[in-house]
């Protein structure tokens, strides 16, 4: 079974200001600056754009040398790197820089979303054993061999699963109400557990009487006796 790949979609430079990791754009490379490291590798800092605005990048490596005035490029799966609270485009190992036949007639040069300080918002710690919350539509991971089930946290609820029934959550300090006598556990849905019986103290057969030998007498039935066979 083969699995079709989705096709990329591909956003403007303005829109990236409000973006994140794993974007897909196309731009004009508007001007580059070439150096190298100490270690001989290869680094273009450049201004690219579209017709929406501008941005700074950042390649190194075999990516650099694609990197010309004049050409468009498409940055594939690109990395946003915030540089004193500043975008620089950027991309990583699972990211790529192709050349590209789009055609773009104009470039924005006076929208450069570099140019504006962006305060990121701090990302809340996750608390001692909490998970993390799963996107619309992601299913749950399933649990390893040997993995052991997260312990619940004080409070927490159990999930509710497929076929439980509808009921009120259970107030803080209220504690579970006791069965009456005679009382069923509620059957949750598809659950063909057989109906208790009817039984009554009263119906219940009487208990096995026994005999002592001594006290059989001619003509008894049905007496129940312990006895030993002598040979």
């Amino acid at each position: 079974m083969t699995t079709q790949l989705s096709k990329p979609h591909f956003i403007k430079v303005k829109d990236l200001e409000h973006s994140r990791s794993g974007y897909n754009v196309y731009v004009k490379v508007v001007s580059v600056e070439n150096t190298q490291t100490q270690s001989n590798v290869p680094i273009a800092r450049a201004v690219v754009a579209d017709e929406t605005g501008s941005a700074n990048a950042f390649f190194k490596g075999d990516s650099a040398a694609l990197i010309q005035v004049g050409k468009v490029i498409a940055i594939r799966n690109g990395t946003l790197n915030f540089i004193k609270n500043k975008i620089s485009l950027e991309i990583d190992i699972f990211g790529r820089i192709t050349p590209e036949t789009v055609e773009i007639k104009e470039t924005n040069s006076t929208n450069n979303i570099s140019e504006k300080e962006i305060e990121k918002k701090p990302r809340r710690p996750r608390r001692e054993g909490e998970d993390r919350p799963r996107r619309e539509g992601e299913e749950r991971r399933p649990r390893r061999e040997g993995e052991e089930r997260r312990p619940r946290r004080e409070g927490e609820e159990r999930p509710k699963r497929e076929g439980d029934f509808d009921r009120r959550p259970r107030r803080e300090g209220e504690e579970r109400r006791p069965r009456r006598e005679g009382e069923d556990r509620p059957r949750r849905e598809h659950d063909d557990r057989r109906p208790r019986r009817e039984e009554h103290r009263g119906d219940r057969r009487p208990p096995v009487k026994f005999t002592k030998i001594s006290a059989v007498e001619p003509g008894d039935e049905g007496l129940n006796f312990f006895a030993k066979v002598n040979y």
